[in-house]
């Protein structure tokens, strides 16, 4: 009996713990297509995880629709993944919650299902792998001064360094992402911008569009469809652009502070 009671207080402990560590963060993002799957929400896979983590009080939002302060800080958030173990006879799947560091903070018992439709299958395994998110009571509790890291404190005043780009920014006069014009003056914050220093991308067509993946077959970009033939939309951690088709070369056009910024892509068919 003794030792029955200890087992549970100790369940009840390291449930503490967890639900403290979830407390930390503002958001959870669920991509819109999981590095399990290979198309965009497949077996509704995003839209379930959310709607049942919605259910949970947790807050939850795409990976292509975050809100500002999150795109500014993403350890503000904790990414979803999910952890596909199925086999011939079963369809098993668990969720982790992976923070801004690559570390997994929290994994969820592995959901099973017998059922030989994927569909079904896979709705079955993931509502009980959310099972373990029930009764968490999350609620979002902002890490004080004192908790954690020391903050990191940037003075401008006397240390101000200029980067120099190697892209080309279009009808911009200036130079530097940032200026100063007195001492009290806040820096131009610097938006993201894409980087691709040349990698080739891999197209691959979906319902809505093209994934673009890497040379290791990991999805990069999501490009939704339009109206026009080869002009797609493109938003990544924030930043909205176009990518386009033009004279067999393929382009991405987007805005940094106001300016227009042009690359050009590699993509293969």
């Amino acid at each position: 009996m003794k030792s029955k009671l200890l087992v549970i207080l100790f369940l009840c402990a390291f449930q503490s713990v967890i639900v403290a560590q979830l407390n930390d963060y503002k958001y959870i993002i669920v991509p819109k297509r999981f590095d399990a799957f290979k198309v965009v929400n497949e077996f509704q896979s995003s839209t379930l995880i959310k709607y049942l983590l919605v259910q949970e009080g947790f807050n939850v939002i795409y990976d292509d629709a975050m809100p500002d302060d999150l795109i500014r800080n993403r350890c503000l958030g904790l990414i979803t993944k999910v952890k596909d173990e199925s086999s011939l006879l079963w369809t098993k799947a668990s969720i982790q919650m992976i923070d801004c560091n690559g570390q997994i903070i929290f994994e969820s018992v592995e959901g099973k299902s017998k059922e030989k439709e994927f569909q079904k299958g896979y709705t079955e395994a993931l509502k009980e792998a959310c099972a373990s998110f029930k009764g968490m009571n999350y609620t979002y509790t902002p890490k004080t001064p004192t908790q954690g890291a020391e903050p990191l404190v940037i003075s401008f005043k006397n240390d101000v360094k200029s980067l120099e780009s190697d892209k080309e920014v279009i009808n911009s006069g200036q130079s530097s992402a940032t200026s100063q014009t007195g001492e009290n003056s806040e820096p131009v914050i610097e938006q993201p911008r894409f980087t691709f220093e040349g990698e080739v991308f891999y197209a691959q067509p979906t319902e809505s569009g093209l994934d673009l993946l890497d040379s290791d077959s990991r999805l990069k970009y999501i490009l939704e469809e339009t109206s026009v033939k080869d002009v797609y939309l493109i938003n990544h951690e924030g930043t909205k652009g176009i990518v386009f088709k033009k004279d067999d070369k393929w382009f991405v056009e987007y805005k940094v502070n106001d300016n227009r910024v042009k690359e050009e892509m590699q993509i293969k068919f």
